[in-house]
């Protein structure tokens, strides 16, 4: 890992632990090398269904709300996008906003905000 992240830091990237296991180092180790870092508040998919995910993405946005800021990762499938999709429409303009993972490194004074994967340049929701 420490190897990996070295590369990560020297090419001027960031790194974003998706705390798969329970005892990932990741997010610690990049800490040490002084790299941006941070790590995910909600697996949006970890259940492959739409309204499974769209649960999430509110879990997602009450974190941010009181947190000010709030990670969620994600896979590329359709029914991810269809969950954001559907989420998007739902929520109010100013209730927070939507920002690159880089935009929570490291977090901000603004009003809250969610990073979110991009599946919907996957896929054409008409």
């Amino acid at each position: 890992m420490l190897e990996t992240l070295q590369v990560v830091k020297n090419r001027g990237l960031f790194f974003v632990d998706s705390l798969t296991t329970g005892d990932s180092k990741g997010y610690k180790t990049a800490k040490t090398l002084h790299l941006p870092a941070t790590s995910r508040d909600v697996f949006l998919d970890n259940r492959v269904e739409e309204s499974a995910i769209v649960r999430q993405l509110h879990q997602l946005k009450g974190i941010a709300l009181r947190h000010g800021y709030a990670v969620g990762i994600g896979h590329p499938f359709i029914e991810t996008s269809r969950a954001i999709h559907r989420f998007l429409k739902g929520i109010k303009e100013t209730e927070l906003d939507l920002v690159h993972m880089s935009d929570v490194l490291p977090p901000s004074n603004h009003r809250p905000r969610c990073a979110l994967p991009h599946p919907l340049s996957f896929y054409n929701l008409s």
